[in-house]
């Protein structure tokens, strides 16, 4: 029997977005889930009972596997406002050449906060369309994370849309 086993431990989405300011952080959070989360199946519980379930280097693997889908998760992240941005630009661009934005414009906060509120929500959409590896259940921290950030971005973003188009001055 390994000794060397973490208490199981499903973490929050709030967990979730936090592990994502550094490794050590999201180790912290992830081994214990995803042992958790793996717990969940029956054959492997059947495995854990009987003492052959996990394998002595279990750790090393799950610690390889989560650092693998931390830093595939922060890369489409990072590419998805990155694609986004780029979009932005790209309107800009075509409302240059149609002459709606011009160097002496006026500024106008509620457009700001719009423009905001779309990145926002264009992020979130772009990164659900670049979504990480799944696993067979889903349920892994990595997972968790990816969806509670679309969630939060989309959110955000259509709230913070609303607000700039209600907009007065």
């Amino acid at each position: 029997m390994n000794n060397n086993l973490p208490t199981p431990q499903i973490a929050t989405s709030v967990e979730g977005l936090m592990s994502m300011v550094s490794l050590a952080r999201h180790l912290k959070y992830a081994i214990p889930h995803n042992f958790a989360a793996e717990l969940g199946s029956e054959q492997i519980l059947a495995g854990f009972n009987a003492g052959t379930w996990p394998p002595r280097n279990w750790r090393d693997d799950a610690v390889a596997v989560a650092t693998e889908r931390f830093l595939r998760l922060r890369r489409c992240i990072f590419l998805s406002a990155l694609l986004a941005a780029a979009l932005f630009l790209l309107a800009a661009v075509v409302a240059a050449v149609f002459s709606k934005l011009y160097p002496n414009l006026p500024l106008d906060y509620g457009k700001l906060i719009t423009l905001v509120g779309a990145y926002l929500a264009a992020w979130g959409t772009i990164l659900q369309l670049n979504a990480p590896n799944r696993t067979y259940r889903g349920n892994l921290l990595h997972e968790n994370t990816h969806t509670a950030t679309v969630f939060l971005l989309v959110v955000l973003g259509i709230a913070t849309a609303c607000i700039g188009s209600l907009w007065w001055q």
